[in-house]
């Protein structure tokens, strides 16, 4: 069962639908999202007057069943958390203080993060080194690339390739082409007749697809490749992910799910600016879905974007990675997204800016160390502000000390970051986000 969508969680919430519960016991993502809302759903409940308008009565009577229920529990505090985000947060005015209609009620104040103010130019210091770690990080891909081409999973193949061509390479090089012709061969060896790159095996597929098809469009729009297969690969991926999308919104982990997130949907918009790049068609209305997607979970009043909605708060694996900081890698990630489909610069990106350089790069703990938030905020900053700009040497001049401090002899890259330790990821996702990560002033175009 694919992830149920809202309504659908609502509509079966008293009823405790078993197969609902049962794909709660299976989806740790369905769980992660639970977890975080059940405090907010027990605020609300401790919070709420005897006296309550139809809405707060509806969420009043949604009685949590037994303790001894778990999963039957975290489905009412979905249910619940679904009918306060339709209702809105104040569902229990007071008696005497009626609300006011909708076309009366004042917009919220907007509080965007500022950018602190340079009293200088920044410096930006001197990493001869950061070449040497580029190859390094190739050639430790080259040496532990699998037998049939993959690094486990469709993604992690994607992304590889990648780090490959931001650095120039293609299927004819003499240092890197054997390996980006062996794992050109195994993506196109996983497509499905739909055009789905995926292992039958592999969760949240189009996470992977995504990933994959970026790469498979900068390979035929950079001329990384001449093999027609490629192109015609590239063509069926980028038609089977624009199928795949929420009609009106964005994307999650399987095709037209009716659910949406910033992360996958920042990979689905950045193949799809790649794949228009290319010259495959990429219809307006795919970059306006993702637009909606994004102001729906942006907090109107801090700026700052959720996850699945606004004021998502931290977003973590149970048991794995909640110990580590959280950072701002979903604002970095919308505003990286708009800024590729083309969008002008308005509050919500400066905003980003705000939350990106007031939380540099830090290797000083373990818990600091998040190499997705290096990578989406490096993508955001260069392309918000450029690469002379005081902001981005600012970031560098601590990133680049804190991907040298985790970097391993063999040139790769420790996988004790956030994000490593999730669903296999590994010491290849590692090396191969932070290698694309140094790449981003040759792959992305500088601010216009």
């Amino acid at each position: 069962m694919s992830c149920p969508t809202e309504e659908l969680l609502l509509r079966s919430a008293e009823e405790k639908a078993p197969d609902l519960l049962a794909h709660l016991q299976d989806c740790a993502a369905c769980r992660d999202t639970v977890r975080e809302l059940e405090e907010t759903i027990g605020e609300l409940r401790a919070a709420a007057p005897t006296a309550a308008p139809a809405s707060g009565e509806r969420l009043l009577r949604l009685r949590p069943p037994a303790p001894s229920t778990r999963a039957a529990r975290r489905l009412f505090a979905v249910a619940a958390a679904m009918l306060l985000a339709a209702t809105g947060f104040a569902i229990f005015p007071s008696k005497s203080k009626p609300p006011r209609p909708p076309e009366s009620t004042p917009k919220p104040e907007v509080r965007r993060t500022p950018e602190p103010k340079p009293t200088a130019p920044a410096k930006r210091q001197d990493f001869p080194e950061r070449s040497e770690w580029i190859s390094g990080g190739l050639g430790w891909l080259d040496q532990n690339q699998k037998a049939d081409g993959s690094f486990g999973s469709v993604g992690l193949t994607g992304l590889a390739l990648m780090a490959w061509f931001g650095d120039g390479h293609g299927d004819a090089s003499a240092a890197h082409g054997r390996s980006i012709q062996s794992a050109l061969v195994y993506l196109l060896a996983t497509q499905g007749a739909d055009g789905l790159l995926a292992q039958p095996s592999e969760p949240k597929v189009i996470y992977g697809h995504a990933i994959a098809t970026w790469a498979l469009s900068e390979a035929v729009g950079d001329g990384r490749t001449a093999d027609p297969r490629v192109r015609l690969a590239a063509q069926r991926a980028v038609d089977y992910l624009l199928a795949a999308q929420n009609p009106g919104m964005a994307w999650r982990y399987s095709s037209k799910c009716g659910d949406n997130d910033t992360s996958v949907t920042f990979w689905a918009v950045g193949a799809l600016a790649s794949a228009r790049k290319a010259g495959f068609r990429v219809p307006d209305d795919s970059f306006a879905g993702a637009r909606a997607f994004f102001g729906s979970v942006t907090d109107p009043e801090l700026l700052r974007v959720g996850y699945t909605f606004p004021r998502t708060g931290k977003v973590f694996v149970p048991g794995v990675n909640e110990a580590y900081r959280h950072h701002e890698a979903l604002s970095a990630a919308a505003a990286a997204a708009r800024l590729m489909m083309g969008d002008a610069r308005d509050d919500a990106m400066v905003s980003a800016m705000g939350f990106l350089v007031t939380d540099l790069p830090s290797a000083a703990k373990e818990t600091d160390v998040d190499y997705y938030y290096w990578h989406l905020g490096s993508l955001a900053l260069f392309l918000h502000d450029g690469a002379e700009s005081f902001n981005w040497a600012e970031w560098e001049n601590r990133l680049l000390p804190a991907l040298r401090a985790k970097r391993a002899a063999d040139g790769s890259w420790e996988p004790n970051d956030r994000w490593g330790k999730v669903d296999a990821a590994g010491r290849a996702y590692a090396t191969a986000l932070n290698v694309l990560t140094l790449e981003v002033p040759r792959r992305l175009p500088a601010k216009k």
